[in-house]
């Protein structure tokens, strides 16, 4: 963990690799049997062992990930369905570059577009959403819409002058 100096050794097997923001992961399943998604940047050495594994036959990453924006699995949030609106040029940057495979335009004016996608909102989708300031607004959920205005007010409380 972040922020801690106490080294944690962890046995998994390795299912899959993924990369986000430069960074890459590994979703491993652990000896209970639950999967978790470890940062290859926190691990200080790797020991192959003898113990052998078979993945799952019916196991497909892409599948496993598909309800997410990217490597923050939370299946506390709930599966739903998001409509961002995007503003100025940002709409033609969603149009050419999808930020999640169900993306799909529902709506288009002179200035901005609306789109929407099935996915869980977890940290990760948040903070790209963040990331976006003035150029994307939440339409709904209203929780996400929310949560963002919180958030942008505590920047705006960081920064202040």
């Amino acid at each position: 963990e972040y922020g801690s100096s106490e080294a944690e050794l962890i046995v998994a097997e390795p299912y899959a690799l993924k990369t986000y923001h430069h960074r890459w992961y590994l979703l491993g399943r652990l000896t209970d049997g639950d999967m978790r998604i470890i940062s290859l940047d926190r691990v200080n050495k790797v020991t192959q062992t003898k113990e052998r594994f078979l993945i799952d036959e019916d196991f497909d990453a892409k599948e496993y990930f598909s309800e997410y924006y990217a490597v923050r699995l939370d299946r506390d949030v709930k599966l739903q369905r998001v409509v961002l609106r995007a503003h100025r040029n940002e709409r033609f940057i969603f149009d050419k570059q999808p930020i999640h495979w169900t993306q799909n335009k529902i709506r288009e004016e002179d200035t901005y577009a609306d789109f929407e996608y099935y996915l869980r909102p977890t940290f990760d989708f948040v903070s790209y959403l963040e990331s976006q300031g003035r150029y994307v607004e939440v339409i709904s959920p209203t929780w996400l819409r929310e949560e963002l205005l919180r958030v942008h007010r505590e920047a705006m409380e960081q920064n202040k002058m």
